[in-house]
């Protein structure tokens, strides 16, 4: 994770990703684990703008 500033914008890999939607599957730890250096694997199948919409963020 990288730029994080909050749930909602922060990136992977260079990626802009979002994971604020109510529906997101937090794995081996929840959204307040999310900060600059987590290593975590994203899913998504949606992008908006640019932004990945997660559906899945699972921690390393």
């Amino acid at each position: 994770v990288g730029n994080f500033s909050s749930v909602a914008s922060f990136r992977v890999r260079g990626q802009p990703v979002d994971a604020s939607g109510s529906g997101v599957a937090f794995v081996n730890g929840s959204a307040a684990n999310l900060r600059n250096g987590a290593k975590v694997n994203i899913e998504g199948s949606q992008v908006v703008n640019g932004v990945l919409i997660a559906t899945r963020v699972s921690f390393e």
